[in-house]
């Protein structure tokens, strides 16, 4: 039988709410054995860079928003270390950038 990981899913906009839910996510994998935070982050297909029909080239602007996300969830999880000076940080953070409608991104 394998065990599989206590999956905990965050949606990501960058507002002080999901930053609430990041940490709450960080405190719950904190006190399981085998956790994993996963980070969504949906980018709507409007504007310069994607657009309705499929993306002119969303290979870079995906790049930079997978930075852009992987940086933003590193600086909250040293902000809950600080703020959790006794917490296991042991799980891995997984970040993902999708082109999509935020709901069906999440789903």
């Amino acid at each position: 039988m394998t065990n599989k990981p206590y999956t905990l899913l965050v949606a990501l906009d960058f507002s002080e709410l999901s930053d609430r839910a990041l940490h709450e996510a960080f405190a719950q994998a904190s006190q399981r054995a085998s956790a994993e935070v996963h980070i969504v982050s949906a980018l709507p297909m409007i504007g310069d860079a994607l657009s309705v029909y499929g993306a002119l080239d969303e290979k870079p602007f995906l790049h930079e928003t997978l930075q852009k996300l992987r940086a933003h969830a590193e600086q909250e999880l040293e902000n809950f270390r600080l703020a959790n000076p006794g917490a296991s940080l042991s799980f891995p953070m997984i970040s993902h950038a999708i082109v999509d409608a935020p709901a069906h991104a999440i789903v």
